[in-house]
């Protein structure tokens, strides 16, 4: 008895659910985001053409065009990435285990950082305790390519301490979040 129907006016649909309609034969229409783009298209964007993947596996002419899209292994890689791919390259070979898509790890976030000790800690172990532990906030996501598209398959944030750092953190690194998705 309490409920009450109400209907979105288009422009308030079209703010929330940006689409784009693919250029070729089967006109249908994608979420913005699933069609790669990262940001909703533009005034300026708006004639950028799109084609859907099977629409363009299916362009045997070469007349159908897809506007920019970056993909994550057009992140540049870092030292630690290229390890994490190599670690996990070995890994799969030596299970036997062939993926169907690319896979890649990115750095997408370095940050610096400082953790400010709780009013506690200080009170227990007094003015030895450092005020502050700097550190380096680390965001590394692996991607595998998915029917045309990069999944985000594994994602873990890092605090990074230097061996710089006061004790009791030198030289140690924490993981501060981690999820993956299996697939």
């Amino acid at each position: 008895s309490d409920f009450v129907k109400e209907v979105n006016s288009r422009a308030e649909q079209e703010d929330i659910d940006n689409m784009v309609q693919c250029d070729g034969p089967c006109r249908r229409w994608f979420h913005w985001t699933c069609a790669g783009y990262f940001v909703p298209p533009t005034d300026a964007e708006e004639d950028q053409p799109f084609a859907c993947d099977a629409c363009l596996a299916g362009d045997r002419a070469g007349e159908l065009r897809r506007g920019e899209r970056l993909d994550a292994d057009d992140l540049p890689p870092c030292e630690v990435s290229v390890a994490m791919e190599a670690a996990v390259a070995a890994a799969l070979r030596g299970k036997d285990v062939r993926l169907r898509g690319r896979f890649c790890v990115r750095t997408v976030s370095t940050q610096p950082a400082a953790y400010k000790p709780q009013p506690y800690l200080l009170e227990r172990y007094g003015s030895a305790y450092p005020r502050e532990l700097p550190y380096t906030s680390r965001c590394v996501l692996a991607f595998q390519r998915v029917q045309g598209q990069d999944v985000c398959l594994f994602a873990v944030y890092l605090q990074e301490y230097a061996p710089s750092c006061p004790g009791p953190n030198a030289g140690r690194a924490y993981i501060s979040y981690l999820d993956s998705v299996r697939l």
